[in-house]
């Protein structure tokens, strides 16, 4: 005799309406708490946000210089202003899957890459699993590597 070994996982789908070029990040993660708090309310095991959901969608607006829209990019995760939505899961005891503009630290020919990046935070919060679904630098670009695929033991294939 076989034992079932599925679980059910309750997945909540934040959306969080539109992001305006003028909120602070201090201001959307205050409202993803929100989000958070209802999601767990509802018996939800993760919630997933959407992708860029710290900023207003700025890959919108044409620059000549990628560096111009540097403040819309995040250096460090978690940071000093999304560190409230992690400790708010945490005490929640509910995961999150993030979506948001990284900035990485020079590498060592001295380039800052950029990625559009989606995390995935356990609710035990054992693990943070970052995927890396674009180069904003190549966005468009016939033959860009789009997307970055994780293979995950819980999860399986994520694309």
């Amino acid at each position: 005799m076989s034992q079932n070994t599925s679980r059910v996982v309750v997945v909540g789908a934040a959306q969080l309406g539109p992001v305006q070029r003028a909120d602070s990040r201090a201001s959307v993660v205050a409202r993803m708490i929100v989000l958070l708090r209802e999601a767990s309310a509802r018996g939800c095991d993760l919630v997933v946000f959407p992708e860029l959901a710290l900023t207003t969608f700025f890959p919108r607006w044409f620059v000549a210089d990628i560096t111009e829209a540097d403040h819309w990019y995040e250096t460090a995760m978690p940071g000093p202003d999304t560190q409230p939505l992690f400790d708010e899961a945490r005490r929640l005891g509910i995961g999150f899957s993030l979506g948001y503009a990284e900035l990485t630290a020079p590498d060592r020919d001295g380039v800052r890459h950029r990625y559009n990046t989606q995390i995935l935070v356990e609710r035990e919060r054992t693990r943070e699993r970052p995927c890396n679904l674009g180069d904003f630098q190549s966005m468009g670009q016939a033959g860009a590597e789009m997307v970055t695929l994780v293979e995950d033991e819980h999860l399986g294939l994520v694309r």
